[in-house]
């Protein structure tokens, strides 16, 4: 089994979003599994993915993806299901403006 190298610390300061919530993901993964031990994980942004290649079929085809079709599947529809709760939390009669500032 491959070795990884673990991040010890949880700052973010100078990184890019995506690399920050990669390394905090696998801080949380150690945390709740320690027992695993050396496991090589690979995070993914498929979400944003997806949207910009606008067809998921080619988004897994094309990222040669298709073992983890199912995977990526519910990933993203647990992702509109949750939305769609943020949707209905939105209070009534707000406007958008205060979201967009």
């Amino acid at each position: 089994m491959k070795a990884t190298t673990r991040t010890t610390t949880s700052s973010c300061r100078g990184t890019s979003g995506r690399r920050c919530s990669r390394r905090k993901l696998r801080l949380l993964f150690d945390a709740l599994y320690p027992d695993i031990g050396d496991f090589v994980t690979q995070a993914v942004w498929a979400a944003g993915d997806v949207l910009s290649y606008g067809n998921f079929n080619t988004y897994v085809t094309s990222k040669d993806l298709t073992k983890q079709e199912g995977l990526i599947f519910r990933h993203l529809l647990r992702l509109i299901l949750l939305l769609e709760e943020f949707e209905a939390a939105h209070p009534a009669g707000s406007g958008r403006d205060h979201l967009e500032g």
